[in-house]
């Protein structure tokens, strides 16, 4: 009955979820529809803020829900109009967002870590396609004492796809806009 009441909903976008039990009833497999909000054009092409956080996965392979409750208290902290919260490890490297992979320009060259963090599909692409332009891509997370010098800064997910960051925390990236 609600899938067909789901089925009838009118044409909206929804995210599919699907979650593997590994701790209550291993081997249980649930299904979550849930509407999906993806940003504006403005978005796009302003860029977005994004705050940093100290934190990091503690098993930065698995996409686990306990992650989810984890990060819970600092999703509901994130004032409006902030899209993303970037993990900051205690050395005050860059890892990731809560839901993204972050990537960013010094010195002409990407930059993004490899290790310590959830390696997405889109970031997958977005490498593809670094290398077949033959950009140069250092796997190595930025230092929070970098921001000031960053070029350009982008998030990717499956929800946003490659979404530029104007800002992190209250430094502005290069121009304040996505080049």
């Amino acid at each position: 009955d609600r899938l067909d009441a789901l089925i009838s909903t009118p044409a909206q976008d929804f995210r599919l979820r699907l979650t593997l039990d590994l701790q209550e009833k291993p081997g249980d497999l649930y299904l979550a529809l849930q509407p999906l909000t993806v940003p504006g054009d403005q978005a796009y092409r302003e860029g977005v803020p994004v705050l940093t956080h100290p934190m990091q996965r503690l098993l930065p392979k698995a996409k686990l829900t306990r992650f989810i409750q984890r990060s819970g208290p600092v999703r509901q902290a994130m004032p409006a109009g902030v899209n993303e919260t970037l993990m900051v490890d205690e050395a005050g490297y860059l890892l990731e967002g809560l839901s993204s992979n972050f990537f960013a320009v010094l010195n002409g060259s990407l930059h993004t870590t490899s290790s310590g963090v959830l390696l997405g599909i889109t970031r997958a692409v977005v490498l593809e396609q670094t290398a077949e332009l033959e950009i140069p891509v250092f796997f190595e997370p930025i230092h929070s004492a970098q921001i000031p010098d960053l070029e350009e800064a982008f998030i990717t997910s499956s929800s946003r796809g490659v979404l530029p960051v104007c800002q992190i925390d209250q430094q502005q990236i290069g121009s304040g806009s996505p080049e």
